[in-house]
This record gives C-alpha cells, structure tokens and sequence, in this order.
C-alpha cells in the first residue's frame, strides 16, 4: 500500500510540473493550498493539512495518513502610471539645468496602464504521516517569487528631431519584467514530545528571468568636429535573459500549548540563485542629413590615412539613422532571495470557529545593490562591463488574521467559511519605484473562502481584494549623477489587484 502512495506522489509531480512555467505577478507569493490562502496566510499556527509542508513542515505531524493537494491561483493586476512632466519645454542632457534626456522626448507624459492580464500560478503539496509515527514526510512545489509585468511608455518615433529611420522596429513593449522563481521543497518532520514537533525543508530553486528596458549612453561624437548636442545620447533598447538555481532551507516549530491552542514558527532561507544568461542592445542612432553630408565630404579627401577614415566612417555611422545589434552570451550574477521568518497562533474558540494570527518579517534589504558581470566591452573602455542592479530595499513587516466557520456538519460533509485579512508595506523607496515592480506602499488585502470536505476528498476556493493607495513621486534618482541612469519613474502610480483561487485536496 504504501508503494502505490508513493507512486501516486511521483506521477502527481510529473503532472504539475509543466504548468510550473506560467508567469507570476506579484514579488512574494504565499499561495500554497487554498486554506492557507483564505485565512490571510495566517497559517503557520494552523498548519494541519498538506500544505504544511510548505507553511510550516513541523505541522505535518499533526497529519493522519496521507494528504495531497492541487491548486491554481489567478491573480490579475491593474497598474498606471501618470508620469511626471519634468522639462515639458525644455530639451536639455543637463539634469541640474532642466531634466533628464528620454524622460520627456520619448518616454509617453499621459496615463498608461499596465498590459492587464490574469497570471495563473500552480501550487502542489503532499504529506503523510502514518498513525502513531513520530515522524511525517512532505513536499511542495511552489512559486515562491515572481512577476509578470509589460508597459509600452516609450516611443523612439516620438523622441525630439532624432528622426531614426528604424523607429518603427522598436518593441512596442518597450519596459518588460518577467520573473517566476519555483521551489521544489522535500520535507521531514520529528515528534520530540506530545506537544512539541519540528520540521526541516530543503529548497531547490529554479530561475527564470528576462528584462526589457531603454537605456541611454553617451553620444561619443561629443567634444569632435562631428558632434551636436541636438543629440545628446544615442538610445538602446536592452533586453536580458537568462536563468539558474540555488539551494535554501525551510525550519518549522509546532508547540502544542494546549487542546485549543497550537504556536507555530517558521523559518525560510531561499538562499541565493546563481544566474547566468545573455543580454541583446541595439542601439538606434538619429538620422541628420547635414551631419551626413558634411562627414561624407570630409571622406571624400584622399590624403586620410586609414585610422582617420575610420574614424569618420563611425561619425558617418553614428548619424545615419541606422541601428546595430550587440550581444553578449555570458552575464553571471549572483541574485540574494530574502530570509523570512514567521510565527503564528492557531486558536480553536470552539468546535465550529477557529482564529488564527500570524506575523512574517521579510529580509528584502538583500537587495540594495546587485552587480551584473557582462563578458563584453560594451562601452569601449577595453575591459569586460560591470554594472549593478540598484534596488535599497528596505525590510517589511506583514500582519494577518484568519477565520474559520463551520457551517455544515454531517457523516457525509463539511462545509466551511473562511476570511482574513492581510496588511504589509512595500520594500522599495521612491528612488528605486520603476515599472518592473509596481509596489506602491502598505498593502490592505481582504479574504474569503468556500470549502467542503467530502470524504476523502476536499474543495476549496477563495478569492482576495487588494487596496493600495497611490504614490506619487516627484523627484528623478541617477545613479551616480549620470543623467544617463537612472532607478526611478517619477509621477502618480496606481495599483490594483484581485485573486481568485481554486483547490482540490484528497486524503486517505
């Protein structure tokens, strides 16, 4: 018997594992069996079913028998952004003076939404524990972190007499994050005494990330005979992609103080993703036929020696309207996940209400600064290229509340509702808010669900609401006072976002 359990659990696996490549929206995603979802993720104190697997992997010792579990989670997220108009009249490279090249002779000044769409993310847990073991056996797989964003805020078409004759080859699509960070977690879970049990997760992460964004650089003709400051910077689109895998732990307590009352702690370390992949620029240089005519006839001297040929053949290039295309094969990082740690109560206020609370702290100030190793030469200074992801993230606290009601009780079924409540702030400063990641600020999230027990089989849904107030940002951050990068989109951002859930567990 207990082969084909495990069996059942292999095939299970193999199942769901193609679905693990759905896009995610949102950055941290607790979605991990639809109780837990409906209760506010105020579950660690809880922790009773497979999902505790991944919530809190001492709970599985709280487990009868086998227990394995499906879900999908629909999010739908609904962003804007009114960016602000720093120079509306003033074209100037110059920030001190007036503003940032591209931030308003490119970059739209109107409202614009984010590309709605519904992300479907899976989730898959299983946990057995044998009647009157003292130890429990789990997995989950789970999407951890991840988003999915696409914005079209720039049009090359629309950047002040460049003229690009290419203009129209320029992706629609201009600013892209896609991020989907799956955990593949074995669980084992120890009784060390009637009311206190504890559990180990081990986490193999998998990455998969790219990144679309324009990005300025310095016109090189600047300071020449060939330069003009109409064109202050030539415009790139940059594109990157890539993936890889890490190793983290999962560490679960599980006191049971009373009949009643049960506390749970839980420790996540997702650890570090070591990331290698490939980044694309193509630069789209302006077009001006003066500046052509008059390098043309400066190559028309027979007396230049080859270097100066060249030399003027770039310029030539460089005001051609034309686009060139680098690559590199090899960008390595090294991407930090955040350590989360959690402590939870479960309560049961009688036989048919059950509260539960729980409080979660997220390490992100693991992202502050990030460098990027590119094996390319991209800005000709005869050394491979180093640049860094700049973040300043702060760390976040998150409180959540649960209920749950029984309503129906019979030999045959059970039926429940649940509702919760979530509140947590935003990690990212004004300096580093962009489009990649739309976290405006203190998340209000509200809860309910619909489950039934049939049996050996459970199904479950739940929906959330989510209420953010906006954010306005007025002020553009460089990175260095380069007018050239910058880490911010200034103007008013709004965020919404729903989620709809459905669960389908079976247990013998």
């Amino acid at each position: 018997m207990m082969n084909q359990k495990i069996k059942l659990c292999i095939m299970s696996l193999f199942l769901i594992i193609p679905f693990t490549e759905l896009s995610a929206s949102g950055l941290g995603l607790k979605l991990v069996g639809t109780r837990a979802f409906s209760l506010g993720g105020a579950f660690r104190g809880v922790a009773n079913d497979f999902s505790a697997a991944y919530w809190n992997p001492a709970g599985m010792m709280r487990l009868n028998g086998f227990q394995i579990g499906f879900g999908a989670v629909g999010v739908v997220p609904v962003a804007t952004l009114t960016p602000k108009n720093l120079t509306p009249d003033v074209f100037n490279p110059d920030p001190t003076l007036g503003g940032l090249y591209g931030l308003n002779n490119g970059y739209t000044t109107s409202a614009t939404s984010l590309i709605e769409k519904t992300h479907i993310i899976p989730s898959f847990a299983f946990g057995y524990r044998a009647e009157g073991s003292k130890i429990a056996y789990g997995f989950s797989l789970s999407v951890p972190f991840g988003l999915g964003t696409e914005w079209n805020l720039f049009n090359l078409a629309q950047v002040n007499n460049y003229g690009n004759l290419k203009a129209s080859e320029y992706p629609e699509f201009d600013t892209v994050s896609d991020i989907a960070i799956i955990a593949f977690q074995p669980t084992v879970a120890i009784e060390v005494s009637e009311k206190l049990s504890l559990g180990l997760g081990l986490f193999f992460t998998k990455a998969d990330i790219s990144f679309r964004q324009p990005s300025f650089s310095d016109n090189s003709t600047l300071g020449t005979v060939f330069g003009t400051y109409q064109y202050p910077y030539w415009i790139t689109d940059t594109f990157l992609e890539g993936s890889g895998t890490g190793f983290g732990l999962n560490f679960g307590v599980m006191f049971e103080a009373s009949e009643k009352l049960s506390i749970g702690v839980d420790v996540q370390w997702f650890g570090d993703i070591d990331f290698d992949g490939d980044v694309i620029a193509t630069t789209y240089f302006p077009y001006n036929q003066d500046k052509i005519n008059f390098i043309g006839g400066l190559l028309e001297d027979e007396t230049l020696d080859a270097a100066t040929k060249a030399l003027y053949g770039s310029a030539l290039f460089a005001y051609s309207g034309a686009s060139i295309k680098n690559s590199s094969d090899v960008v390595t990082t090294t991407l930090p996940l955040p350590l989360e740690f959690g402590v939870g109560i479960g309560y049961q206020l009688s036989e048919k209400l059950l509260i539960s609370a729980d409080y979660m702290f997220t390490q992100w100030s693991a992202w502050y600064e990030i460098p990027i190793n590119i094996n390319k030469d991209f800005d000709g200074d005869g050394t491979n290229d180093v640049t860094k992801l700049v973040e300043h993230w702060d760390d976040v606290n998150k409180y959540m509340v649960g209920l749950e009601y029984l309503i129906m009780d019979s030999d045959e079924r059970q039926a429940f509702l649940r509702f919760g409540f979530a509140s947590d702030g935003s990690p990212i400063p004004d300096e580093t808010l962009s489009a990649f990641i739309p976290d405006l600020g203190t998340k209000n999230s509200v809860f309910a669900g619909f489950g039934i027990n049939m049996g050996s089989i459970s199904i479950d849904l739940a929906a959330q609401t989510m209420f953010v107030d906006d954010r306005i940002i007025n002020a553009v951050a460089l990175v260095d006072g380069d007018p050239t990068e910058r880490t911010n989109i200034p103007g008013v951002w709004s965020l919404e976002e729903s989620a709809f859930v459905a669960g389908l567990a079976y247990s013998f």
